[in-house]
């Protein structure tokens, strides 16, 4: 869904916090062999929402899938989380998000950290392989698209490989 957040509530977009909507999700879904959480970006739009907060949500999600029964034989299923690459240049939207460059280039230090402070989380960190598209600053080109989907289905392999 666009515009989801990870933890957060938007006074003027209802129905939007994703920990509100992820352990309906997951029994919905269940079984589930593996869980990608690909959130935070959408955090820094949230007035007084830095990437430490961010960050510290999508471990919050992954910490619900991980202490759920959602996976094979009423386990937990397996998490990756996706840290989002640094903003570009936000053209109309930098009045929604005015730190937002600056704070999206914190993302991956405050998701490193966050994945050890719960536990050793396994992350991809997205702004390694893909940029956010210089059209609007925070999107994904198609090609980027593409490499998205490959490096994602290459870090799943191993993990899906014990299932």
């Amino acid at each position: 869904m666009n515009g989801r957040t990870t933890v957060f509530d938007v006074p003027y977009e209802t129905g939007r916090n994703g920990l509100t909507h992820l352990p309906v999700s997951l029994q919905t879904h269940a079984p589930l062999d593996v869980v990608v959480i690909s959130l935070g970006t959408n955090d820094l739009f949230v007035p007084g929402v830095n990437a430490f907060h961010a960050a510290h949500g999508a471990m919050k999600l992954a910490e619900v899938a991980l202490a759920s029964d959602c996976g094979p034989a009423d386990a937990p299923p397996k998490v990756l989380v996706l840290v989002p690459p640094p903003f570009l240049p936000l053209g109309i939207w930098e009045p929604d998000a005015p730190d937002g460059v600056a704070e999206s280039g914190r993302f991956a230090e405050h998701f490193a950290a966050m994945s050890v402070e719960y536990g050793e989380v396994p992350l991809l960190d997205l702004g390694e392989h893909v940029a956010s598209s210089p059209v609007d600053g925070i999107h994904f080109e198609a090609d980027d698209h593409r490499v998205i989907g490959q490096v994602v289905a290459e870090r799943l392999r191993p993990m899906l490989a014990s299932v």
